[in-house]
C-alpha cells in the first residue's frame, strides 16, 4: 500500500490539471459588457472637480478681463467622462497635448463617438498638473478656458490619464 500511495499521487496530480483545463471550456465564460455600456459614477477626484467647477460657477468670475456672472450647476455625465477618457488616453498614448485628437479628431467628433447627441460643446485640457485644484486653478487663470468652465452648459465629464487632464463640457440636443 505504502508503495502504491505515490504512484496514485502522480496520477492524480497529472490527470487534476487536464480536468480543470476541461472543465474551463465546458461552461461558457460570460462576457464584460463593453466599458461605454457601464455606467459609473464618479471618482473621488471627479466629484472634486465638479464641486471646485460648481462652486466657481455659482460665484461667478473674471475671466482675463471679462466678468463672467453666476451659472447654473453642471451634472455629472458619465459619457462626456468616456469622451474626455478617450482624448486624455490618446494625448498619454502619443504624447502631445492639444484639443486635436492624433487622428484630427475635434472635441464634438469625440463626444459624437461616445454617444453623446450634444447641442453645445467644449473642453479644457491641460498636462503635468499635480492636483484638482491646481488644474481647476490653471483654467481659471486661463481666459479661453476660464470661458469654458463659465459657459452655459448643463453637463461635464472629465478625466485624467497619466500626466494628461481632459473636461469636457456640454449641453444635450433638445
Amino acid at each position: 500500500m505504502f508503495q502504491t500511495m505515490p504512484l496514485m499521487q502522480t496520477m492524480i496530480q497529472s490527470i487534476l490539471p487536464l480536468f480543470f483545463f476541461f472543465i474551463g471550456f465546458s461552461f461558457p465564460i460570460p462576457k464584460q459588457a463593453h466599458s461605454s455600456s457601464v455606467k459609473h459614477a464618479p471618482e473621488i477626484w471627479q466629484k472634486e472637480m465638479l464641486q471646485r467647477v460648481n462652486s466657481l460657477r455659482a460665484q461667478g468670475c473674471r475671466c482675463g478681463r471679462k466678468k463672467m456672472p453666476p451659472q447654473k450647476a453642471v451634472k455629472w455625465n458619465e459619457t462626456l467622462a468616456q469622451a474626455a477618457h478617450g482624448h486624455a488616453s490618446d494625448m498619454h498614448r502619443n504624447d502631445f497635448i492639444g484639443h486635436r485628437g492624433s487622428s484630427g479628431s475635434r472635441i464634438g467628433e469625440r463626444v459624437d463617438r461616445a454617444g453623446y447627441n450634444w447641442q453645445t460643446v467644449a473642453e479644457n485640457v491641460a498636462w503635468n498638473v499635480q492636483t484638482v485644484q491646481g488644474a481647476v486653478l490653471g483654467w481659471k487663470d486661463s481666459p479661453a478656458h476660464c470661458q469654458t468652465m463659465m459657459g452655459k452648459y448643463q453637463e461635464m465629464g472629465a478625466a485624467k490619464v497619466g500626466a494628461y487632464w481632459v473636461q469636457v463640457f456640454a449641453s444635450p440636443m433638445k
